[in-house]
């Protein structure tokens, strides 16, 4: 299998992780469904890799496999460590607000700290950080009943970011979220990411997200899902980035044409 163009060799120490023909079955009522289809993607250490694509692709199942929750029912899926186990490998972000109702946020981010064994004065300390660095430091005590959505998903990014994971696997930790908070919590990612440097694979639905917030974007085909192409997003507009200036430029709008007509015509072939 051919490497998607522009990516680095497999052998690099630049890599991160590397799939090649990747592919993931189902079975349902007695017959196979494929949901991936011969996938060959390489990411980089540090890289912001943003998926888009139709309904129904496989933009989850991707992220689920590289967690460790489904399996591959074929292909090759290479995730290269970053300090001999010393890290978590990865943690996930969902769309859904995964908080502990239970759980006050400092308790909810220091969550995986302390299932690592991590003592609870430096667990304690990195929560902290964190809850500063989202904003929440007047909310430290609150249970999630007493924040807002948006407040409620600052807790789970901060979670995902406390672990010090070697990558993270976010699958549109925002899409519930109104355009204002949205914007926001955009910002404070890229703010976080930069200052980490983290592997990050981003699944969403908004292509205005998409360009925002990623180095290389890339576009998956219907179902099943393969790789159609591959934007190189960063080699038009550099880091550090902002919201409002990416939107402004006119040549965001070129972008923005360019992955729409993709996806429009996998819509059409799908109808």
């Amino acid at each position: 299998m051919s490497a998607i163009p522009g990516s680095p060799p497999r052998a690099s120490s630049d890599v991160k992780v590397d799939i090649r023909g990747l592919e993931v079955e189902f079975q349902m009522r007695g017959s196979k469904f494929k949901a991936l289809d011969g996938i060959d993607l390489t990411i980089r250490r540090g890289e912001f890799l943003v998926i888009v694509g139709p309904s129904g692709c496989g933009k989850t199942t991707l992220l689920r496999v590289l967690a460790g929750l489904e399996e591959a029912s074929g292909g090759d899926v290479r995730i290269f460590d970053d300090d001999n186990g010393q890290r978590p490998e990865s943690a996930m972000v969902f769309q859904e607000h995964g908080v502990f109702p239970w759980m006050t946020v400092r308790e909810n981010i220091a969550f995986g700290l302390k299932a690592s064994g991590m003592p609870r004065k430096a667990r304690r300390d990195i929560a902290d950080e964190y809850i500063e660095r989202v904003g929440l430091t007047p909310f430290a005590k609150a249970y999630p009943h007493q924040l807002s959505g948006g407040m409620r998903q600052r807790v789970s990014v901060a979670r995902a970011f406390a672990t010090d994971a070697q990558m993270l696997l976010m699958d549109e930790p925002f899409a519930a979220l109104d355009e204002q908070t949205k914007l926001v919590l955009q910002e404070l990612l890229l703010r976080i990411w930069q200052e980490t440097s983290k592997t990050v694979l981003y699944v969403t639905h908004s292509l205005d997200e998409a360009l925002v917030l990623g180095d290389r974007i890339v576009v998956m085909s219907g179902r099943p899902g393969a790789v159609k192409d591959v934007i190189d997003v960063a080699a038009v507009f550099q880091r550090p980035r902002k919201v409002a200036e990416v939107r402004s430029d006119e040549r965001y709008g070129s972008m923005f044409g360019r992955i729409w007509g993709q996806l429009r015509q996998e819509d059409e072939a799908a109808s």
